[in-house]
């Protein structure tokens, strides 16, 4: 019997793959950008950090002019506020995983050792 085949969601190929449906869907006036972001939404904080680095830039790199020249039409506006909204979606994964790289990092010494003396610092 064969096995069932499995995604390791942080494979950098499968990211490739979203990135790909990424930039396939940006500018498309179709139902394509809505499947492709409510795909991968839920994934965001499953994937790699490269895939997650490499679909905010290529959001950035597309929403960005419209915030110096703002689109004229309404179907063009909606579309550009649906990928501000995915883009919060991505920057919110990637500033939670450097909060628990922070905090993994205060834990551990430099060798990997876990730092179990550290004092905390108190806040005032």
């Amino acid at each position: 019997m064969q096995t069932k085949p499995t995604i390791d969601l942080k494979n950098d190929n499968f990211g490739a793959v979203l990135n790909c449906a990424v930039r396939y869907s940006l500018g498309r006036h179709t139902y394509m950008p809505g499947l492709v972001m409510d795909f991968i939404g839920p994934l965001l904080p499953y994937v790699s950090d490269r895939t997650l680095w490499c679909m905010e830039r290529d959001i950035k790199d597309f929403v960005e002019p419209y915030a110096k020249c703002p689109p004229k039409s309404i179907i063009d506006k909606m579309d550009i506020e649906q990928w501000e909204r995915f883009l919060q979606a991505v920057q919110q994964a990637i500033d939670e995983r450097t909060v628990e790289k922070e905090i993994k990092s205060e834990r551990v010494d430099s060798s990997g050792t876990p730092n179990c003396g550290a004092k905390m610092e108190e806040t005032k």
